[in-house]
């Protein structure tokens, strides 16, 4: 019976875990802050604490030895046999890259045989496959992965009026799209009494925003959607090979 009770509670304990939803939290004011919380943890990433600067040492200068000047019969020496090795070595050289001309030749045959080789029937299965992964994430997206709007206000403002104007209508236009295509793909929602609003101020110069969002995700999510990508991604690929023995 006890043996029952701690199964159950290792159980309960793993499955309160895979629960338990990560959160990345996203601030924009006047500069970009990004934490990461897990219930009552909380972790900053952004801003870094600057780090202290480490004094260098100064290592001692070593002196430099005063090396002895070759006699004039050890130097005349040397150039002989300099010239000799010089000439030994063009000789080698000139073998070499005849050589390595007729290989290259043969490796560049080879290549363009190989590629020829290539069907359009698999370049076609591999973009189907991205396309079937691509679309399970999506929709396992969509059910485990949460974002919440606490906060999105954006003054736009700039030197010119004329220039102001057209950033505004751009920042309006993008917004409102992005907020539509994730309201109707994933768990979207703005929190009741968040300031929401894009402004223009035409008298300041600089841009202003009040950016507060949550994005959040359980970790059983998180292997939902590997599994669903993996799974995708095997269906395609037993479908093209599947096709790949039927048309020989």
């Amino acid at each position: 019976m006890t043996g029952l009770w701690i199964a159950l509670g290792v159980f309960l304990f793993f499955f309160f875990i895979f629960i338990i939803p990560i959160h990345v939290t996203v601030g924009l004011t006047e500069s970009v802050s990004v934490m990461i919380r897990v219930l009552f943890l909380k972790i900053p990433i952004l801003p870094r604490p600057p780090k202290k600067k480490k004094k260098k040492e100064k290592k001692p200068k070593e002196k430099k030895k005063k090396e002895k000047k070759p006699k004039n019969e050890e130097k005349k020496q040397k150039k002989e046999k300099k010239s000799e090795t010089a000439e030994k070595k063009q000789k080698k050289e000139k073998k070499s890259e005849t050589a390595e001309k007729k290989k290259k030749k043969e490796k560049k045959s080879e290549t363009a045989e190989k590629k020829k080789k290539i069907k359009a029937s698999t370049i076609v299965g591999l973009v189907r496959m991205l396309l079937n992964v691509v679309a399970a994430l999506f929709k396992r997206l969509g059910r485990n992965f949460k974002i919440r709007v606490y906060a999105y206000e954006i003054c736009v403002s700039s030197e010119e009026a004329a220039k102001t104007a057209v950033m505004y209508g751009a920042v309006k236009s993008l917004s409102e799209t992005i907020f539509l295509r994730l309201q109707e793909s994933i768990n979207f929602k703005i929190v009741k009494k968040a300031p929401v609003g894009i402004y223009v101020d035409f008298l300041e110069e600089k841009f202003k925003a009040n950016v507060k969002i949550d994005f959040s995700i359980s970790i059983a999510g998180v292997f939902g959607i590997l599994f669903a990508a993996i799974g995708a991604a095997i269906k395609s690929l037993v479908k093209m090979l599947f096709n790949k023995n039927k048309n020989g």
